[in-house]
């Protein structure tokens, strides 16, 4: 068992910022620009509204969004697990964490269920995972010790080993729909006779196009989901939201 681990008040926003913060950076200084140029006027016509507008429309995005993303990851009870009682989940044995190269929850669920026998696994692959957020915020936050490195269809477990699988805010990673079904296909296999895989995501829905705007196309749609857990044996045994931005996905083999 690693050391106790809080997450602090603000974590949640402050890692965002910290690990984009040239995105942030970019739009703040466009903003700027364009704010003074509307008030040298140096836009005619349409043209300064229309500046205007798409100004104020920047400003509402950036600044919601950081607003959103700290009553998700660091006022609502995402990270507080309380949301698993409803699972009334039992018989805990070999419980696997996987994640995509930033790890922020395998000590939170080590803590919860105690009794498990714990396997993480990170399928972070420099080469397909080139963003510059993800290179910080694995320097900024290394692995937990004894995390395996794997690849998305093939985890080196034996098949029927795993009573739970977890996959946390991480399985959007993986873009293609391909890839994802030999994903899914994979969990299947390395779980036990009913055991669960809880599959916890962002949408690509309403509100998180109100909270992230165009940025919600890096997430999936509940129907891409399921179109992937229709390829595979699983059963959806439940489907639930912890916050109106995360749901959750309850499979069963």
């Amino acid at each position: 068992m690693e050391t106790f681990y809080q997450r602090k008040r603000w974590e949640g926003v402050l890692n965002i910022i910290r690990f984009n913060w040239h995105f942030y950076v970019l739009v703040f200084g466009i903003v700027l620009v364009i704010c003074i140029l509307i008030y040298l006027d140096v836009f005619t016509g349409l043209i300064q509204p229309i500046a205007g507008i798409g100004t104020g429309i920047a400003l509402f995005y950036l600044i919601g969004s950081l607003v959103v993303s700290h009553f998700i990851y660091d006022r609502s009870d995402l990270y507080k697990l309380t949301w698993l009682n409803r699972l009334q989940l039992s018989g805990i044995g070999t419980c696997v964490n996987i994640h995509s190269g930033f790890d922020e929850t395998s000590l939170l669920l080590q803590r919860f269920f105690p009794g498990a026998d714990w396997k993480i696994l990170d399928f972070y692959d420099p080469a397909k995972n080139t963003e510059i957020s993800i290179k910080r915020a694995r320097k900024y936050k290394p692995v937990v010790a004894g995390t395996k490195t794997v690849q998305t269809t093939n985890w080196n477990l034996s098949s029927g080993s795993v009573t739970i699988i977890f996959g946390f805010l991480a399985i959007h990673e993986i873009r293609t729909p391909e890839e994802k079904v030999l994903f899914f296909q994979e969990a299947y296999r390395v779980l036990e006779k009913e055991g669960h895989f809880i599959l916890i995501e962002h949408l690509r829905d309403r509100n998180n196009f109100l909270a992230y705007g165009p940025g919600f196309f890096h997430f999936f749609s509940a129907r891409a989901w399921k179109e992937a857990f229709n390829e595979t044996e699983f059963l959806l045994i439940d489907q639930f939201h912890i916050n109106p931005f995360i749901s959750v996905f309850v499979l069963k083999k």
